[in-house]
């Protein structure tokens, strides 16, 4: 499928997806919902060695939907609808903004810079459990030695945020957890790259953002 049929037809689903009536095991997307507590920006980033990019977080809980990849267990694009109205549509010629996941996780969280990290910590520290305990993909990069990497050079010691991970952990490539602060969602991804771009509704208002790779 090309980006703009996948897309299409993640904005077809939308409403099925928000009364809960497609079965999980039935299509490549997910929705979930993710309460910002009150902060300002939604953050994407990759928290080794990548970039952060930020769009409105909205109030209350918004819907996120997510569109897998279940051939290399990734997630290849995230929805967020941070605005009343269901999106129906990418505004390209806005443009996008690149969102480097060089460590091949991307986080989504609504914590500030300086506690970015924190709300990483536990995220990552899971993914590289439950990568070490996977059999290798057939790609060219594995992914744990890339996030441990990335780790490692953003001055973290991989060994002390390894968290023994809970059944169903990433199993199918994402994880949503939440705590005091705020809940935060990691998901595995493509180390290429991945961009931002502005979603709009049928009147034509922002209203989600779209960060995606190779659909």
């Amino acid at each position: 499928m090309t980006i703009d049929s996948t897309l299409d037809a993640l904005f077809a689903a939308l409403p099925a997806l928000d009364a809960g009536e497609l079965p999980p095991g039935e299509t490549p997307f997910r929705r979930i919902e993710m309460d910002f507590g009150g902060a300002d920006t939604a953050w994407f980033d990759s928290p080794f060695g990548g970039e952060k990019k930020g769009c409105p977080a909205g109030k209350g809980p918004r819907p996120v939907y997510l569109v897998l990849d279940a051939a290399w267990g990734e997630v290849s694009a995230v929805l967020l609808q941070y605005g009343g109205t269901r999106p129906v549509k990418v505004d390209w010629e806005l443009g996008g903004w690149r969102v480097a996941t060089v460590c091949g996780l991307l986080t989504l969280h609504g914590r500030e810079l300086n506690t970015g990290k924190d709300a990483v910590r536990p995220l990552s520290g899971r993914a590289l459990s439950v990568l070490r305990r996977r059999p290798p993909t057939s790609r060219l990069w594995d992914r744990a030695t890339e996030l441990a990497e990335g780790m490692t050079k953003d001055h973290f010691d991989p060994e002390s945020l390894v968290v023994d991970p809970e059944p169903g952990d990433f199993a199918e490539g994402w994880l949503l957890l939440d705590d005091p602060a705020g809940p935060a969602l990691g998901c595995f991804v493509d180390p290429d790259g991945y961009s931002l771009v502005v979603c709009r509704d049928a009147d034509g208002n922002d209203v989600a953002a779209l960060v995606y790779g190779v659909l």
